[in-house]
């Protein structure tokens, strides 16, 4: 669906990889990308000065802007979310949130069937959602330790984002490679236009990351 909103921007800061990505009045999106992990804010307005500029497109001809709401890291998510906030504001277009459970959950549902994804929380610990259709709700999103992440995978296959997950020993899961499946721009429009057009965009004061939401991701005891 998102096809039919013309010219969005998508910012993806919550991992090591920044990607910014432009979808074109939804005959074809262009992305940039960065691998250095500690220039987020450094990098953001760069990148996306440059797939403005690649595909001819200002600022003022942009329609909505898509963020990832994580979960992932701290200062990375801070960092795209103002810059998404910001333009939205000076821009005076709609902005949407959307999880990376929650753009990934689709197409790992369609090649693996049920899966568990973890992103890293903190030491030894991480957020875990079971993708059992393909559509995610984030409130299902939970922190758990390391080892016990076996028994709460139950034998579903896992994808571990930002993480070596070959490091756990206790695991009995497949873990799927980078070879297998990995984040694509193309998942975050999908979700994010999806949800633009279905809401009209976030209320911009409320719209934070996941962690310092009224927080839908549980501890598991």
């Amino acid at each position: 669906m998102f096809e039919i909103i013309p010219n969005l921007l998508a910012i993806e800061s919550s991992t090591s990889v920044l990607r910014v990505g432009l979808s074109l009045s939804g005959s074809r999106f262009d992305f940039f990308e960065s691998h250095d992990r500690f220039r987020h804010a450094e990098f953001i307005f760069k990148l996306i000065s440059e797939v403005l500029s690649r595909n001819r497109v200002g600022k003022e001809q942009l329609e909505g802007i898509i963020v990832s709401t994580g979960p992932g890291s701290f200062t990375g998510l801070r960092i795209g979310m103002a810059a998404a906030k910001g333009l939205a504001v000076a821009l005076r277009i709609s902005v949407i949130g959307v999880s990376i459970f929650s753009s990934n959950a689709p197409r790992l549902f369609e090649q693996f069937g049920p899966t568990g994804m973890i992103v890293p929380s903190r030491r030894d610990e991480f957020y875990l959602g079971i993708v059992e259709t393909t559509d995610f709700d984030d409130s299902r999103i939970t922190v758990v330790r390391k080892d016990d992440l076996d028994a709460h995978l139950k034998g579903r296959p896992l994808f571990p984002l930002d993480f070596e997950a070959v490091n756990i020993d206790s695991l009995t899961s497949h873990i799927i490679s980078p070879d297998q499946f990995s984040p694509d721009m193309a998942d975050l429009f999908r979700a994010g236009g999806k949800r633009l057009l279905e809401t009209g965009g976030e209320d911009i004061e409320r719209l934070e990351p996941l962690y310092i939401q009224k927080f839908p991701v549980r501890k598991e005891p």
